[in-house]
């Protein structure tokens, strides 16, 4: 810690305000995500497919969990990518090799996220598919 010859502002505690205002700039993110990013909105448009699916066929306790784990995991990741993007644009607003770097492998969490909850969801769903046809 800086030593400073001011006193340091005593620490704030967690009020319920304060935690409900931090609900609602997560919120607020998250509905500008969903209004200002395409891809944002086909994942949940495939987050709600799934979900419905889901509830359709009847998945157990332990399918629910590792389902929602996975959009989770996808929903996380393309929050993540959009803030890195929207920083970055903000901070090197020209082209520059090791930006597009960083976009590029931001973008690379998101296909890894979406692929492996691509892989969860078809190891849940295919062997339901399969006894349903049989």
């Amino acid at each position: 810690m800086i030593p400073t010859d001011s006193p340091q502002p005593q620490k704030r505690r967690n009020s319920l305000s304060s935690i409900t205002k931090a609900f609602g700039h997560a919120a607020s993110g998250f509905c500008l995500a969903l209004r200002s990013e395409p891809h944002m909105r086909f994942h949940m448009g495939a987050a709600f497919s799934v979900i419905g699916l889901g509830l359709y066929i009847g998945l157990s306790s332990i399918e629910w969990a590792l389902i929602l784990m996975a959009i989770g995991l996808v929903l996380f990741s393309e929050l993540f990518n959009t803030a890195l993007e929207v920083t970055l644009d903000i901070c090197i607003p020209m082209q520059h090799p090791k930006v597009k770097a960083a976009k590029d492998i931001s973008a690379a969490a998101v296909w890894i996220g979406a692929t492996v909850a691509g892989i969860i969801g078809c190891l849940i769903f295919i062997p339901k598919f399969v006894r349903l046809l049989a």
